[in-house]
This record gives structure tokens, C-alpha cells and sequence, in this order.
């Protein structure tokens, strides 16, 4: 599927390998169990039709959504059909509980700049005009030209759900839909006894690698938390036990391809991604060409919380309170309560209801989507290595009415879309810690309305 001069995707089902000692059970790996390890890889690419796939959250107060794909292959030769008793490259056979996965190639994945080289003493090179240069002395140093980078990357990768065969044109066609969920669906699915002897009180990163170290998944990337959770007997799945520990750490849980990554409670203010713009879509300023081509906002009284009630599990009625009265009298008293957090401490459980307020008791425009469509090789290598937690500033140029905004604002979700010749990444975005003020007569929204 090659959209662009610049631009490849790849569609690849897992196959259980010799390496990785296959994977997983009998039922959906072949004869194998896992190993651990990753799959070898099968390019099924000439078979598809097209691909979405979603991952991420609205909210940054929500917890993170179990990623979902839907790809969809040409049957006609029965590859993806049991019936058909045909195989696909590899001889694999497609079926409920392989791994699959979207890859990008890109040559326009940004540049990287070299470091500089030292000029040793004495040497002498010819210039551009000509003339002949020597160098005296030590310090000097040649700075060579940016290098393309190659990206390489892998978009979305899970497991297959449901497969299911569509019979368009009477019946004289034939193709499979096939509904994928990331890993998440793995872990929501052991679901072991209750454990007799509790795990101990320890910080939140500690816990979710300790049930991912359970589990044998390898590929970790944990942030160390700020926040302990409660000795817990795990008497729910471990999906849900790794998001509440999340919850408890005011932080996030979620998959990137393989990865299993768990940020703390400042990543959305400390992480470099996160506080450092990597993109900016929309036309600005400097009249860089259009990537933006549809976005979506909402000013809602519905957003607004001014009274916020939380307590830990093992003290559900010690509910630790902080309200906004000037919000209150504005909006009247609208409360979120959550009363089973996993915490350990009052202090933490404070830290968590002083931020949701400061950032929820003012009403504000919240920019929610932006479709994006790259235009040129730099926008496709941005959009091919967007991060969940980027920051990004986003112009919405309103050229007909002649005004426009421009506002600094988080990924929190991205999908990508892919039809045909076309394809397009389309980003759930919030306005993440931001700074309010007391007064909401003095409230900034953050936006830099106009184009002076």
C-alpha cells in the first residue's frame, strides 16, 4: 500500500517462531506455547484494503481506552477463509488470537544533526571560491549537514478479535474484516484467584511491573511514581488492577506497538515530549502549507467540576474534599466523586483532588479533534511518529470568517485512517494541566486569538 513517493504501510500477522519458543497457547498459536520473545513477522500488505486503527483517550482525566483496529483484506482467493482451506504467505493461517500489527516507512521522518567534528592543527582544504584554507591551532571544528532520518515505526499492533467475511456484489466477492484489540485485552483476560497473602503497600510503578513481570511481558517502559498504592489481594483482572494503580498515581497506562508504558504523576508537565512542541499542524505564521483539514471544539457546562470528593478503598467514608466557592457561585456545585482509589496516603489522594480542581472548576473552549493530512514529506514523518502526550500547537485559521485561534494542547488519543490512495492521522487532544486562576473573571483560555 504505497500512498505516497515518501509514505509505506505494511499490514503483518505474528507467526510463532523457533526464537521466541512460540507464543501463547495451543489454541491460538499453532502447537506452540510462548516463549516469550516476538513473533516473525508475515507481510500480508498485498492483501489489504484499508486499515483504522484507534488508540488513546478524550480526557486527560480519563483512564486510557483498550486500543481497537479494524483492517480489511481481499478474500477473493478464500487466504482468510477456514472454507477455503488456502494459506497466506509463510502458510499462515488467519485466525482469532494472532498478533497483528501496522508499520510505517518513511524517508521523511525529520533530520538529525551531527556532531560537530574537530580540525586538527595544520590541515588545509580548498574553499568555495577557491582559495586554500589552513587551520592554526586547535577548537576549530566542522559542523556537517543534517542527515535524513528513516523512520521505521510501528503504528499499532494487537491481537485479532473477530474475523469477519463480507460477501459484497450478490455474493460474487469476498472479503474479511477483521476487528483487532491491543494488549490490554490480554491482561483484562487473567484474571487469576484472589491472592492469599497480600502484595505489599509500594509505589504505583512498582506494582504495575511487578503484574507485568507476572505475566512475562518483556517489553516495559515504567516511569517512577510519585504516589503508593495499598497492599491488594488483586481481586480483579489485571487490566483493571493496572489501571486503578494508574488512577492512584494520577498518571497513565498504555500500549505503544509492543511496549507497556506507565507515566507518573507530572509526565503531562515534565516529560520532554510533552513540553517541547513536536508538531504544529494547522497554517501558521510562517505560512508552511495547510495540514489541518477538520477540527472539532466544545465549550460544555458539562466539563466544569467544583467540587471534588475522593477517598481511598480502605477508608471510603474519610472522602478528602476540595471545592472552588467562586466556581460554585458562578456554575453551581458540581461534584465528581471517587471513593476506591488504591492509595496509600490522604496526602497523595489530596494532591490528586487539589489538581483535578484547579484544572476542571472554569469553564474554557476545549479543542477536542483535528483530522490531519500531510502535505508535503516533513508533515508525513511528524504525523508517522506522533506520541501519546506530545504537545503540539494547533492553528485553526476560520480563513472565510477571517479570524482564528492558535492553542497549545496534548495528544491524548490518535487514529490513524487508511483508504485507498489516502490516508490521514486524526488526533483526540485536551488542554492538559492547564494554569487557572482563582478569579474567573481573569480567566486566560489559552488561546492566541487572531493572526497579527
Amino acid at each position: 500500500m504505497t500512498y505516497t513517493a515518501d509514505v509505506q504501510f505494511f499490514v503483518e500477522a505474528g507467526l510463532a517462531s523457533s526464537a521466541s519458543g512460540g507464543l501463547w497457547d495451543t489454541a491460538i498459536w499453532d502447537t506452540d506455547v510462548w516463549g516469550g520473545g516476538e513473533p516473525d513477522w508475515i507481510d500480508l500488505t498485498a492483501y489489504s484494503l484499508g486499515v483504522t486503527t484507534q488508540t488513546g483517550r478524550q480526557y486527560w482525566t480519563e483512564r486510557m481506552e483498550t486500543g481497537t483496529a479494524r483492517f480489511v483484506f481481499d478474500n477473493r482467493d478464500g487466504a482468510f477463509s477456514p472454507i477455503a482451506g488456502a494459506t497466506l504467505p509463510g502458510n499462515l493461517n488467519i485466525r482469532p488470537g494472532r498478533w497483528i500489527r501496522l508499520r510505517a516507512q518513511s524517508a521523511s521522518g525529520g533530520t538529525v544533526t551531527p556532531d560537530p567534528v574537530p580540525v586538527p592543527d595544520q590541515t588545509t582544504w580548498t574553499g568555495v571560491t577557491g582559495r586554500t584554507w589552513t587551520a592554526n591551532g586547535t577548537g576549530l571544528v566542522y559542523q556537517p549537514a543534517d542527515v535524513p532520518t528513516f523512520l521505521d515505526r510501528v503504528l499499532w499492533a494487537g491481537i485479532i478479535d473477530t474475523i469477519d467475511e463480507v460477501y459484497p456484489d450478490g455474493g460474487s466477492d469476498s472479503e474479511s474484516v477483521i476487528t483487532a484489540v491491543d494488549f490490554q485485552a490480554y491482561f483484562a483476560i487473567n484474571n487469576p484467584p484472589e491472592l492469599t497473602v497480600p502484595l505489599p503497600v509500594e509505589l504505583s510503578s512498582a506494582r504495575v511491573a511487578r503484574l507485568l513481570d507476572e505475566v512475562g511481558w518483556e517489553w516495559q517502559d515504567i516511569s517512577t511514581g510519585d504516589h503508593q498504592v495499598d497492599a491488594s489481594t488483586v481481586d480483579v483482572n489485571y487490566a483493571k488492577e493496572i489501571q486503578e494503580t494508574a488512577r492512584a498515581e494520577g498518571g497513565a497506562f498504555y500500549f505503544e506497538n509492543l511496549t507497556a508504558v506507565f507515566k507518573s504523576f507530572a509526565w503531562l508537565s515534565n516529560d520532554e515530549r510533552s513540553t517541547t512542541i513536536q508538531s504544529y499542524p494547522g497554517r501558521g505564521f510562517d505560512g508552511d502549507p495547510r495540514v489541518l483539514d477538520a477540527a472539532r471544539a466544545r465549550w460544555s457546562i458539562l466539563d466544569i467540576e467544583n467540587d471534588i470528593q475522593l477517598a481511598r478503598r480502605q477508608s471510603p467514608a474519610d472522602i478528602r474534599r476540595e471545592q472552588g466557592p467562586a466556581s460554585q457561585t458562578l456554575y453551581g456545585q458540581r461534584t465528581y466523586s471517587y471513593t476506591s482509589l488504591y492509595n496509600e496516603s490522604n496526602t497523595d489522594v489530596d494532591a490528586l483532588a487539589a489538581r483535578r480542581l484547579a484544572q476542571l472548576q472554569w469553564d474554557f473552549q476545549r479543542l477536542l479533534t483535528v483530522n490531519l493530512y500531510p502535505e508535503n514529506p516533513t508533515q508525513a514523518g511528524d504525523l508517522l511518529n506522533m506520541r501519546i502526550g506530545d504537545l503540539i500547537r494547533v492553528s485553526v485559521p476560520l480563513t472565510l470568517p477571517g479570524w482564528g485561534y492558535t492553542v497549545e494542547t496534548h495528544v491524548q488519543g490518535i487514529t490513524y485512517d487508511i483508504a485507498g490512495t489516502d490516508w490521514a492521522c486524526i488526533l483526540r487532544v485536551d488542554q492538559s494541566l492547564r494554569q487557572n486562576p482563582t478569579d474567573a473573571r481573569a480567566f486566560d483560555d489559552g488561546y492566541d486569538e487572531g493572526w497579527a
